[in-house]
């Protein structure tokens, strides 16, 4: 099954990895029908995660972890809600 996958799957290229975005957008109302948009972009899920995975790790080994417990943490839980803040290539427009 491996050796298929091997044959068959192909990641994106060097300039989708350079170049690529994933976005993801909220939408809120309020009881008047005042409406919020906001927009997140961020590297393409390869390079993203890459990116998001090192800032967690150096996080860990300066000890920067919210929080006391041990275990599984969303990256928000553990960092705070502005982990995703500081990775590079991320953005919030504000609509």
């Amino acid at each position: 099954a491996a050796r298929l996958v091997e044959w068959t799957v192909r990641g994106p290229d060097d300039e989708t990895l350079r170049e690529g975005r994933n976005r993801v957008w909220a939408e809120a109302r309020n009881r008047a029908g005042e409406r919020a948009r906001v927009e997140l972009v961020t590297p393409i899920g390869y390079t993203f995660t890459a990116r998001s995975a090192v800032a967690a790790v150096r996080r860990v080994l300066r000890g920067a972890v919210a929080g006391e417990s041990l275990g599984f943490r969303t990256p928000a839980t553990a960092f705070g809600s502005d982990f995703v803040d500081g990775i590079e290539g991320v953005e919030w427009v504000r609509r």
